[in-house]
């Protein structure tokens, strides 16, 4: 969801998947072509050499997209948790 900040438009993004759920290991990943090495996963990481972009799966799909309380069980969807900062008067607006 990234892209939808215009402000990231000039940071380098890499995505990794979780590694302590192993039935989603591997659902994002780096696209790079580099030497298999330390020094060409580094200058792919810091300096962008050889990064050619991310695999991603969908953000409804995360365990972040909802906003909530698992216990209360309340979820909302990222436009009812817009709706609901109109209404709340010391709740950040972006």
């Amino acid at each position: 969801m990234n892209w939808r900040l215009p402000l990231l438009d000039s940071c380098r993004l890499i995505s990794n998947s979780d590694a302590h759920s192993p039935s989603k290991l591997g659902r994002e990943a780096n696209l790079m072509d580099i030497p298999l090495s330390y020094q060409g996963l580094y200058e792919g990481i810091q300096e962008g050499k050889g990064l050619m972009g991310t695999l991603e799966f969908f953000p409804e799909e995360g365990k972040y997209f909802y906003d909530g309380h698992r216990k209360c069980g309340v979820s909302f969807t990222p436009d009812q948790t817009e709706s609901c900062r109109e209404s709340v008067p010391y709740a950040e607006k972006g």
